[in-house]
């Protein structure tokens, strides 16, 4: 019957992650750009140039309008310094959150929502009207119905996988937010004198920065200086030279009998053994040898480390580490 040596929970075969959380305020580099207006509703929207950057202190829009049959739509731009995020870290969500201070629905159809958009403008220079066909097409965000919108509020946008695709780890990440007649190509209605269908947003110039418009993103790192990872077969972990050096080499001097020959086949115990003497920072032993499995077997070997079949006797095998309790060396 083949023998199964069970010591450490899986937890330690797993690649062990750590979530945090960063919330990063737009540069005051943020601007909305006022697009022409046309009596054609084409004109409008495929304009690459605008008539005006908007970056004052009173909020910046997003939203087309009608006024006495000439189009018009606003798009506006942010940029956040997500330089803080680790370049290992998986990003697993994110979300924009802008304080709106007035909201406007006169259209009120399937059309009438906003959302995030790529933009390839950076914070490098200002928003000029020169950047007004810069936002992107496709939708980085989850719609944000208007209806549920309130003023005095932050509306909070939350980005989906393309979205969060585009965050930079080495840089800035820039979005713009686009209206919904906008970015599916429908005219707004033309059914009265005035109609408006978006949003006005605290910008980044505000003397609060809690109503600063922010990007909040959530990512794992892994805990890779804490709890490496040993493998008693041969693996990349932590390397393939050095599990080949240890995978073959008999266990317990070659006493474990012929179930358990080798440390690659049942040196589970001294290898969970190694990890967690490392995740405390424990990298030599009381020989002077490296913390792994093939130097932890050779010492067990000779210091009475195994009992019974190649079992590890862990009392014994603590003395390899140098740990004391209570000041008496164990």
């Amino acid at each position: 019957m083949k023998k199964v040596l069970i010591f450490l929970p899986l937890l330690f075969f797993t690649n062990l992650v750590h979530a945090e959380t960063i919330k990063i305020y737009s540069s005051p580099q943020d601007a909305a750009i006022l697009g022409p207006l046309s009596s054609s509703w084409g004109s409008a929207r495929e304009a690459l140039v605008g008539i005006e950057a908007d970056q004052i202190g009173r909020g910046i829009d997003s939203h087309v309008h009608i006024y006495n049959g000439e189009y018009q739509i606003v798009r506006s731009f942010y940029f956040f310094d997500t330089t803080p995020i680790p370049e290992n870290a998986l990003i697993t969500s994110a979300k924009l959150g802008v304080n709106v201070t007035v909201v406007h629905n006169d259209d009120n159809n399937a059309y009438a929502y906003m959302g995030v958009y790529e933009t390839s403008k950076t914070p490098s220079s200002p928003v000029t009207v020169n950047d007004f066909g810069s936002c992107g097409e496709s939708i980085s965000s989850a719609k944000l119905d208007i209806n549920t919108v309130g003023t005095g509020q932050f509306a909070e946008f939350h980005l989906n996988s393309q979205g969060l695709s585009f965050v930079t780890k080495n840089g800035y990440t820039s979005f713009c937010i686009r209206e919904g007649h906008d970015a599916a190509n429908i005219p707004i209605s033309n059914n009265q004198t005035y109609t408006y269908s978006g949003l006005r947003m605290k910008s980044a110039d505000n003397v609060s920065t809690s109503l600063d418009p922010y990007l909040e993103i959530t990512y794992e790192v892994p805990e890779t200086n804490r709890f490496p990872l040993y493998t008693q077969t041969v693996s990349a972990y932590p390397s393939i030279a050095e599990t080949t050096s240890w995978a073959s080499v008999p266990l317990a001097g070659g006493t474990a009998g012929v179930y358990c020959p080798t440390i690659g086949a049942c040196g589970c115990a001294i290898t969970s053994t190694v990890m967690l003497a490392r995740s405390y920072g424990v990298t030599t032993g009381i020989d002077g040898t490296d913390v792994n499995p093939k130097n932890f077997n050779d010492w067990l070997t000779t210091h009475n480390g195994y009992k019974g079949a190649g079992d590890l006797d862990f009392s014994q095998g603590m003395k390899y580490f140098g740990i004391e309790e209570n000041g008496v060396q164990k």
